[in-house]
């Protein structure tokens, strides 16, 4: 009798080690993956606020562009999907719904800032408002 139950007792904690080992292997590749992710949001967030970096929408497919020449670096975003293309390398990294949000967020703002700045500067290069042009419509029609 007391073979038999240390039989089982030595059966249950190879068990207990061996689902130990597994769920550690499974976390140590999990944390890898996310350590990817991390990554690549950190090089999309960089590019997206760089100056010099060009951001394209594609309405029509939901496609993102971020392109950098002097960098050379293509960045595609879609469908929580990110590949990140240089001349050397290509990554393709998919996110968690949460860091997708995150990064449109990101991507958006930048995009809002950039077109607001863009009809500033076209708005500031207007030399005549309508209300100059009614004020010189009546100075002239009082020199009538």
């Amino acid at each position: 009798m007391e073979l038999d139950s240390w039989i089982k007792r030595f059966f249950k904690r190879q068990y207990a080690k061996f689902k130990i080992n597994v769920r550690k292997s499974q976390l140590n590749e999990i944390q890898e993956e996310l350590e990817y992710r991390r990554t690549c949001m950190a090089i999309c967030r960089k590019l997206i606020n760089q100056k010099d970096t060009q951001l394209l929408l594609a309405p029509i497919s939901g496609k993102r562009y971020i392109t950098n020449s002097r960098l050379h670096m293509f960045v595609v975003l879609q469908d929580r999907h990110i590949n990140i293309i240089n001349h050397v390398y290509n990554y393709s990294v998919f996110l968690s719904n949460r860091d997708w949000e995150k990064l449109m967020f990101v991507y958006d703002n930048e995009c809002e800032r950039r077109r607001s700045e863009y009809e500033d500067q076209i708005k500031s290069q207007i030399d005549y408002s309508l209300h100059k042009i009614l004020e010189g419509l009546k100075t002239d029609q009082s020199l009538s």
